[in-house]
C-alpha cells in the first residue's frame, strides 16, 4: 500500500526495469508449479477451490489470522520465497544477457529483508507512506476490510524499521514531489553503473 508499484513505473522513465514480486507470486500460483504443488502439500486441499485452482482468500486468512496464523506464514514465506527468489535471479541473469540490456533492475518485494534477498541487492530503496493511507488503499486495491488491510500492515517490518535498513528513502504519501524523488534516485542509480 506505500505505492511501491508507482514509484518503479516512474523509474521506467529511466530505462530502469522492476521485477514485481507480488505478481511473480501470482503468476507462479496460476498452474501447477513446482511452487503451487509445494503449497497443497503444505497446506492440504482445503487451499484449493472446486475448479482446482488456488483458493487465494482462505489461504489469506489461514496465514494473517487464526490460532496459528503466524506459525503458517512462516511455512507460506519459506515456500515461497524460494521460488520466487530462484525466478527472479533467472530473470535478472536473463536481463543482463540481454541485447536490450537495461541499466539496471528493480526487485519490488514487499518482504525483501523477511526473504533475505536484499543481501543479493547492490542497494535497497524503502517507499515509504503513512499507515492510514497504506491501509485505505489496501482495501481499495484487494477488496478488504480495514481490519484486514491492518493485519497485513502489522505482519510486516515496520516504516521505522524500513527507513533505517533501507539505504535511501522515497516518500510517497502526496506530500512530497514523487516525481523529484524518483529523478533524483535514478540518477543517483545511474552514476553507480
Amino acid at each position: 500500500g506505500s505505492g511501491k508499484g508507482e514509484v518503479c513505473r516512474r523509474f521506467l522513465n529511466y530505462g530502469i526495469l522492476s521485477l514485481d514480486t507480488d505478481k511473480i507470486y501470482r503468476d507462479l500460483l496460476s498452474w501447477r508449479s513446482d511452487c503451487f504443488n509445494e503449497l497443497v502439500c503444505a497446506f492440504g486441499e482445503g487451499i484449493l477451490l472446486p475448479d482446482g485452482t488456488l483458493d487465494r482468500k482462505r489461504l489469506a486468512s489461514m496465514v494473517f489470522c487464526g490460532v496459528d496464523a503466524k506459525e503458517k506464514k512462516a511455512l507460506l514465506e519459506k515456500i515461497t520465497h524460494k521460488h520466487i527468489l530462484n525466478f527472479v535471479r533467472a530473470e535478472i541473469k536473463r536481463l543482463a544477457q540481454s541485447r536490450e540490456r537495461p541499466p539496471a533492475v528493480i526487485v519490488d518485494a514487499p518482504l525483501l529483508y523477511e526473504s533475505g534477498f536484499d543481501k543479493e541487492c547492490n542497494l535497497v530503496i524503502a517507499v515509504l507512506c503513512d499507515k492510514d493511507i497504506r491501509i485505505s488503499r489496501i482495501m481499495k486495491r484487494d477488496g478488504i476490510t480495514r481490519k484486514a488491510a491492518e493485519e497485513r500492515i502489522n505482519s510486516q517490518i515496520s516504516d521505522e524499521v524500513l527507513a533505517q535498513r533501507a539505504d535511501f528513502t522515497i516518500i510517497n504519501d502526496g506530500n512530497f514531489d514523487l516525481d523529484a524523488q524518483v529523478n533524483e534516485m535514478a540518477n543517483n542509480i545511474l552514476r553507480r553503473r
